[in-house]
């Protein structure tokens, strides 16, 4: 062959290699840089999701309550709607009204000013908001409607909640009764989950409009979003669903850092190879000289290419035809934590996690026998344990004459993403947990109803039993009397109880009577003496001598008692402490405060978990609910006292809460 022809090949050769080196590397980088503005992306709207979804499940919670309400109250008038309507208003922001639709026509409504055009409307006559409401009605569950223009003006969101009268006779179908209906503003839900001026620095657009999720009409933001390949969420609220789209404000195009830089060295290198390889062929006398200055070239084109390497963010390989590793790059050994030289020929195998190797090792020999190229993540094992996720990519180099000469690609690091998944999905769980509480109530109601009855046979069974035996005489049967009397006492109690429970569920005003505090606090230790015993407990009592009067619900402060004494105990059983100690003080603190303690010695709380401990759905113990304590702090507080804990300097830790006195004079005038 001509020797000027051989020495253009060879310079074509030599360039074209170079150019595939740089499209690697650019290519690489830009993947890089792409996952990681995804990866960004994708934790800021997972957080803009969790905080949507827990404003707006925040608000529709208040449906619940009209609901239980209506249900055992049907010909509820609208002043008494007002009293209970503004109580549950007062409990969230971005409220703007509560309403009844009987029949589905509006017939109860807070705040009634302002609001008066609504009354009276039938809502099954509204084109916009038919077909959520024939959508609650039909899965006689909550539906989400709108967004929808309100006829007193705004935009809002509307919580459709079907009411169901229970039958009289089991075998008799519910009765439809109307709706109960949250109207939400809009705007201000938005603001508040960050959707609107937000800091998250992204385009957002939201569509679902009537809770149909992918499929629903655009409410929020531009709608070709959609289509410019975002980052997706679904937000989720009972019985419905919306779909948010985000992408950077910049879009999805913008360039890594470096790439002109990166493209401008190559160009320049490959310009300077074909100026070089123009001179010699021009000039075969120099050849000798050409030939030293190609040589000091290549080599410093390898050089400059081996820099690249080492810069550039991914990790780069080369392998042979049979697949056979023969180069890695630096920052390959520093993802992978083996050697250039144990990764070589089949040793980068090792380093693959064993969970995933098998699926890698397949697919990398159906690459190279292919002459595809190969796409895949997977997981490297460091020698120490640590494991990194990486995204593997590889193209088959090919002569001029199509045949696969070797393979080169690169691992990009993809941890950060992963963990973005990963924490997105923790919300995801968190927020259904959230959901599954929020029917505690219904179930409660539900319980109370049940098992009021045989409790109200009891007492009638043991009262006539009383009757009988009072009426014979016999002075043997005064020992069952008292039996009888105190199984009629249980009873009766267990009867108040469980309207008290009731009550608290339907957010009833709690009746409140004078008390005498050391008789609540006897009553409620009587159900722990034989747990106590058996645990080998002490119980300690260091009841004020004094009669202390609190004007309370004493079901409601003795079931703070029985939460605090319960954690007291659940502290010191099955923890290795030798001599449990529970303790119960009540004392007055001054002529208008009376405390109440609860102290153990057992292993106190961690300091971390302190400030959160009243939190609601917040626990310490493995399987427990995290409701005893923000409930008891919500009686307290609701009865004008105040509730805290402390760690005992010399182990475990004491429950304090105050209450209100109504002593002497005082007692006399309530």
């Amino acid at each position: 062959m001509n020797p000027r022809l051989l020495r253009i090949l060879l310079f074509s050769a030599i360039s074209l290699s170079v150019l595939l080196a740089v499209w690697i590397v650019d290519r690489s980088e830009q993947a890089h840089y792409q996952e990681r503005v995804r990866s960004i992306v994708l934790r800021r709207t997972s957080g803009v999701r969790a905080q949507l979804e827990g404003a707006l499940n925040r608000r529709l919670f208040f449906n619940r309550g009209l609901v239980a309400h209506v249900a055992t109250n049907p010909n509820i008038t609208q002043s008494e709607f007002e009293v209970l309507a503004e109580i549950l208003v007062a409990q969230q922001a971005g409220i703007r009204s509560l309403q009844l639709a009987k029949n589905s026509v509006v017939s109860h409504i807070h705040p009634l000013k302002g609001n008066e055009v609504a009354m009276g409307r039938d809502l099954l006559k509204s084109p916009a908001r038919r077909p959520a409401v024939e959508r609650s009605i039909e899965t006689e569950r909550l539906v989400v409607g709108g967004p929808t223009e309100l006829l007193q003006g705004g935009i809002a969101l509307i919580g459709y909640t079907p009411i169901f009268l229970k039958p009289a006779k089991p075998s008799d179908a519910a009765t439809y009764w109307g709706l109960a209906m949250t109207v939400i503003d809009l705007e201000p839900l938005l603001r508040e989950a960050g959707v609107i001026e937000g800091t998250h620095r992204l385009r957002l657009a939201i569509r679902g409009k009537d809770g149909v999720g992918a499929t629903g009409d655009v409410f929020f933001g531009e709608g070709n979003l959609f289509e410019s390949n975002p980052v997706l969420a679904d937000i989720s609220f009972p019985n419905g669903s919306w779909q948010m789209a985000a992408a950077p404000m910049s879009g999805w195009d913008s360039l890594a850092p470096g790439t002109w830089k990166l493209r401008f060295g190559g160009c320049f290198l490959v310009l300077m190879i074909a100026v070089l390889a123009w001179v010699l062929a021009r000039e075969p006398e120099r050849l000798q000289q050409a030939v030293n200055r190609a040589t000091v070239a290549l080599a410093e084109s390898e050089t400059r290419l081996r820099t690249l390497a080492k810069l550039s963010p991914v990790g780069l390989f080369h392998a042979d035809t049979e697949g056979r590793c023969l180069y890695v790059s630096e920052h390959w050994c520093e993802v992978s934590g083996f050697s250039a030289e144990e990764a070589k020929g089949d040793g980068w195998v090792r380093s693959v996690h064993p969970e995933d190797r098998e699926r890698i090792v397949n697919g990398w020999a159906e690459a190279v026998r292919t002459g595809q190229s190969f796409e895949a993540e997977f997981r490297l094992q460091h020698p120490g344990g640590k494991t990194i996720w990486v995204f593997g990519q590889s193209v088959a180099e090919m002569d001029e004459s199509g045949k696969v000469t070797g393979h080169v690609g690169a691992a990009t690091n993809i941890t950060e993403r992963k963990d973005a998944e990963a924490e997105a999905s923790r919300h995801q769980a968190e927020l259904a947990h959230v959901l599954r509480l929020s029917t505690m109530g219904e179930m409660a109601s539900g319980i109370a109803h049940e098992l009021n009855q045989p409790l109200t046979a009891i007492v009638n069974y043991s009262r006539g039993s009383i009757i009988r035996l009072g009426q014979r005489g016999a002075d043997s049967d005064s020992a069952l009397i008292e039996v009888l009397e105190h199984i009629s006492n249980l009873a009766v109690r267990a009867g108040d109880i469980i309207r008290r429970l009731r009550s608290f569920v339907r957010k009833e005003e709690p009746k409140r009577v004078l008390v005498q505090l050391n008789g609540v606090v006897r009553e409620a230790m009587h159900f722990f003496e034989e747990e106590a015993r058996r645990a080998e407990i002490a119980l300690q009592l260091e009841l004020s001598r004094e009669d202390i009067w609190v004007l309370a619900d004493s079901v409601q402060i003795e079931q703070v008692v029985l939460n605090l004494v319960r954690n007291g105990l659940e502290a010191l059983s099955g923890n290795g402490h030798e001599s449990g100690l529970l303790s119960i003080k009540t004392a007055a603190l001054d002529q208008h405060l009376v405390q109440v303690a609860v102290r153990d010695n057992g292993k106190g709380i961690p300091e971390a978990a302190l400030p959160h401990i009243f939190d609601p759905f917040f626990t310490t113990r493995p399987g427990g609910m995290g409701v005893g304590l923000s409930i008891s702090r919500s009686i307290v507080e609701a009865h004008g006292g105040d509730i805290h804990v402390v760690n005992n300097s010399d182990g475990g830790c004491t429950f304090q809460f105050t209450l209100p006195v109504r002593n002497g004079a005082n007692a006399d005038d309530a």
